[in-house]
């Protein structure tokens, strides 16, 4: 065990709010490996956990994954089982999951996507709906479906204006491989907060 890494993790909490962690610490935990990929999945499902140090925990262990090439199924059956097990309620963790689990072009994952989609435990704002993902994915070429308005108000009195036509969940964000949000930039959703404060999981 690298000297300092359950240290390192345990004070993700603090270190959320740093752009330079979202940047860095996923390359010092795909660096430790295979070691650190359990202490990374028990802070993903502890849900006393801040929620924005949960992603950083989720993008580290997914960061793993494409480093480590024979590290990459472990990780995957890492993600379904955070996945499987998250707080049935939590569906923007459970999107997010979805969302890197398509960056992995995890298709072996599919039958438990498919299933958190059957439970309607996912928020399609950030992975998308099913057609989505499976495009995502390689599994499709066009959908079947017209695409759904993944448009949702912020929080009970504020919803999105009426130019935040070009909101995108993440899975499409994957697709184009455009450059990551920074937790400071402005929101894609076009709604002028950051975007740690907006649509960020």
């Amino acid at each position: 065990m690298p000297a300092g890494l359950h240290e390192l993790i345990g004070i993700f909490d603090v270190l959320a709010e740093d752009d330079w962690a979202h940047d860095e610490i996923p390359s010092v935990m795909a660096a430790a490996g295979s070691v650190a990929m359990d202490p990374l999945v028990a802070y993903v499902l502890d849900m006393t956990n801040d929620e924005f140090a949960i992603p950083l925990a989720l993008q580290s262990l997914v960061e793993i994954g494409k480093r480590q090439g024979k590290l990459r199924k472990p990780v995957i059956e890492r993600l379904v089982y955070c996945l499987q097990h998250t707080a049935k309620q939590d569906q923007g963790l459970n999107g997010l999951i979805v969302a890197e689990l398509v960056s992995l072009k995890a298709v072996e994952a599919m039958p438990a996507i498919r299933a958190a989609f059957a439970e309607d435990v996912l928020d399609w704002s950030v992975c998308g709906d099913l057609e989505d993902v499976e495009l995502g994915m390689g599994l499709r070429t066009q959908r079947d479906t017209p695409r759904p308005n993944y448009q949702q108000p912020v929080d009970d009195d504020t919803e999105f204006e009426d130019d935040d036509e070009d909101y995108e969940p993440l899975v499409e964000q994957v697709i184009r491989a455009e450059p990551k949000i920074g937790r400071n930039d402005p929101c894609p959703c076009g709604s002028g907060k950051k975007y740690k404060k907006c649509c960020m999981p």
